[in-house]
């Protein structure tokens, strides 16, 4: 026997195991065994462990579905009730399960005048057809935006107006992201350059630290590059043409992905201006064509800055 901190004998820990498997039911999912009192069941008696049910729940409520029926194998249907869940789901989870199932709810409801927050799920309805902002009531949010074009209140501009400087937004978002695509910057003291001619292996001129142009990182010497056609290592040299070329298009391509939520049409003529402003500057050779960004790969002469 074993004393606890408070000095009363307790089992030993294979006498503790013993009980617990005396006391142990099968996980109707995974097939373990677990105490009773870790189980959770549907109304016919069926039982799973907490930690299937979490995952089974997690994954209905991913799909917006909140209706847990039981998992077991028998075809059982019946409803995961309630009680059960608030004993087996995280405290996320819960929330998530209570959300979704107000959603479908209130759509199932059909609620004339309804609307909802474009930043989060709080609904109200509004009867007043004049009124023409929404005020979001979620603590956590509390946005309040325009009814017509959905964008956080702009009551000193037009919808139109507020289009128009996203557009602009968007067009210089671009601009920057494949103009930094050229450039790099000391990792240590960050000045800023761009590699006319020579290998990888860079020596900042402002505080002498040694990186490589294609990781960016700080490096010790010509041991950290491996041989050009090794692909798992940065090579020692390469094309400078090329590279630039490819990293703006892999920096344009990636932006019109992160932004395809985005009018695509906008994102395309952001990208072409960007474009225009990158040959007027004899850096790159790359245009759009068929809606697609492509680059042509050439040796640039450029200046470092």
């Amino acid at each position: 026997m074993a004393e606890n901190s408070e000095g009363v004998e307790c089992e030993s820990e294979e006498e503790q195991r013993w009980l617990l498997q005396q006391h142990t039911i099968q996980c109707g999912c995974c097939f373990d065994s677990y105490p009773f009192v870790k189980m959770v069941q549907c109304p016919d008696a069926h039982l799973f462990c907490k930690s299937c049910m979490s995952e089974y729940a997690s994954n209905l409520l991913g799909e917006h579905n909140h209706n847990i029926i039981c998992m077991d194998q028998s075809g059982c249907e019946l409803l995961i009730p309630q009680s059960q869940l608030d004993r087996s789901l995280t405290p996320t989870l819960l929330d998530l399960y209570h959300r979704v199932k107000q959603r479908k709810e209130i759509e199932a409801a059909r609620l004339e005048n309804l609307e909802e927050c474009p930043f989060c799920d709080y609904k109200c309805i509004i009867e007043d057809r004049e009124e023409k902002l929404f005020r979001c009531e979620n603590v956590g949010c509390s946005v309040v935006s325009c009814r017509q074009c959905k964008q956080p209140d702009h009551s000193s501009k037009s919808c139109k107006e507020v289009e128009t400087d996203k557009k602009l937004d968007i067009e210089h978002t671009v601009e920057e992201a494949m103009s930094r695509a050229l450039m790099r910057n000391c990792p240590k003291c960050q000045k800023a350059f761009i590699k006319e001619h020579g290998c990888n292996s860079i020596r900042c001129l402002n505080c002498a630290t040694l990186s490589c142009y294609v990781c960016r990182e700080v490096i010790d010497g010509c041991d950290h590059f491996g041989s050009d056609s090794d692909e798992d290592e940065c090579p020692l040299s390469d094309e400078i043409g090329k590279r630039h070329a490819e990293e703006v298009y892999a920096s344009a391509s990636s932006f019109k992905l992160s932004h395809s939520r985005r009018s695509s049409m906008q994102v395309e003529r952001a990208a072409k201006k960007a474009i225009k402003e990158l040959q007027r500057d004899n850096r790159i050779k790359v245009d759009i064509r068929d809606g697609k960004i492509h680059a042509e790969f050439q040796l640039l002469s450029l200046h470092t800055t």
